[in-house]
């Protein structure tokens, strides 16, 4: 029985050890912490983490064809008390069966104010809830009562307006709008 027990310990520190010892660190470094795509807007504030390890990072490198700016911090930054009121005014032409995409980074309890207005009737505009949410954008119908690992809980958060120009969506004091479709007052992390 003693030879056995030696027999197994030599396969497991000849083989065993030294296979694991080379394949786990490939597989962190390859599948783990891989390089990591963001597919991402001009408009996008993004927080990346991501791909990013202490043990197997030797720099971060981020690369976007066009201009950006980009902040790397010590430690998690404080958030303050004190509110902001941001206004953003944008105005553009699309061409038809056109979608813009506007994402931004707000904190929970964030509140957003759209004012929209169009000089032709038809046009839409999408308020979604999440990462998520905006890969589906609200507009797979036959998927609206499927929930599974593929459809999150938010999934049918968004807001449709099919209002007249120049009308104001609120999202903290209104929670329906002219379309029936009910929208959560809290945006969460991400609004977008």
């Amino acid at each position: 029985m003693h030879g056995v027990k030696r027999v197994i310990a030599f396969c497991i520190l000849t083989a065993v050890l030294p296979a694991s010892l080379i394949i786990l660190p490939l597989y962190l470094r390859h599948t783990v912490f891989a390089d990591v795509v963001y597919p991402i807007a001009e408009s996008d504030i993004i927080e990346i983490r991501d791909g990013i390890s202490s043990v197997f990072c030797q720099r971060h490198s981020l690369q976007m064809n066009s201009s950006f700016n980009a902040f790397q911090l010590n430690q998690k930054p404080e958030i303050s008390q004190i509110r902001k009121h941001i206004r953003l005014k944008k105005s553009m032409v699309l061409p038809d069966d056109t979608l813009e995409y506007w994402g931004f980074y707000l904190l929970k309890g964030a509140t957003v104010a759209l004012k929209v207005c169009s000089r032709y009737d038809g046009s839409r505009i999408l308020v979604v809830k999440g990462e998520r949410n905006l890969r589906t954008c609200g507009l797979l119908e036959h998927n609206k009562n499927k929930f599974g690992p593929h459809f999150n809980s938010e999934h049918g958060q968004v807001l449709v307006t099919f209002e007249s120009a120049a009308e104001i969506v609120d999202s903290s004091t209104s929670n329906k709008n002219n379309s029936g479709y009910y929208t959560s007052p809290d945006l969460g992390n991400h609004g977008k």
